[in-house]
């Protein structure tokens, strides 16, 4: 068994020539040097969400596959590894007309990335106390 692990910087091909056992051969390693897509599917930019949660939806796409997607939520990051891609915020806690400032970035199989980010506004929030 042979394991090789090469992680390039610059775009195009690597040319790994082996000998092994008197059998000369070659193998050409493809750079992915491209970053994913990812756009926030919902809720829409600048929307007002309202509850004690909500889920945030992210379609993101490569050749290569989605390694990771990082939701960053006014400072605080959960990742999900499995699509499709999506995170519930919490906003309990969250004041009356708080703005979430959120972030999600995309990872390929070779660690490239794109993000994509949304604004909402905390609205309407309806909390039941138990006696």
């Amino acid at each position: 068994m042979f394991r090789f692990t090469h992680r390039a910087a610059a775009a195009g091909s690597l040319v790994l020539a082996l000998a092994l056992g008197g059998c000369d051969d070659k193998l050409t390693l493809n750079n992915d040097t491209t970053p994913p897509t990812a756009t926030i599917s919902g809720p829409a930019d600048g929307s007002n969400v309202s509850g004690v949660s909500f889920v945030i939806d992210v379609d993101a796409t490569d050749e290569n596959g989605i390694y990771r997607v990082e939701f960053r939520v006014n400072g605080n990051t959960t990742v999900d590894e499995t699509a499709p891609f999506s995170a519930r915020v919490l906003t309990l806690n969250l004041a009356q007309d708080a703005t979430l400032d959120v972030e999600v970035v995309a990872f390929d199989w070779a660690e490239n990335s794109t993000s994509a980010a949304a604004t909402y506004t905390v609205q309407g929030r309806t909390v039941t106390r138990l006696t």
